[in-house]
């Protein structure tokens, strides 16, 4: 099997494709991900164009996932859902080792320091 050596597509427009095939709606994936909808239907079309085919067939008051929509909806949800659990137990890992802060004038400190 060959490896395609395409350039990745942005990250946002998966979280926008995915937002609306699940929701089945630009308008209310543009709620949830708290854009406009215009925002969502250009970074849909984004992804479309680096595909260089559509995602989905826009009807009135409705959309579908074409074949190629449908082909790619599982890989990206699953490696959404994947990095958003990696991003997860990052930050859990680095609160784990943050450094507690003491807030603390300067004044204080100089105080303390020749108390010593």
């Amino acid at each position: 099997m060959s490896r395609v050596s395409w350039h990745l597509a942005p990250l946002q427009t998966l979280w926008f494709f995915e937002a609306v095939a699940r929701t089945k709606s630009f308008t209310r994936a543009a709620e949830e991900l708290r854009v406009t909808q215009s925002a969502v239907s250009k970074q849909v079309s984004r992804f479309e164009d680096y595909l260089n085919a559509p995602l989905f067939i826009r009807g009135p008051g409705a959309i579908e996932l074409t074949s190629t929509g449908e082909l790619l909806i599982g890989c990206v949800g699953s490696f959404l859902r994947s990095f958003d659990r990696a991003l997860i137990t990052v930050h859990e890992q680095q609160a784990q080792f943050e450094q507690p802060r003491i807030p603390c004038s300067s004044r204080r400190l100089r105080s303390a320091a020749q108390q010593s």
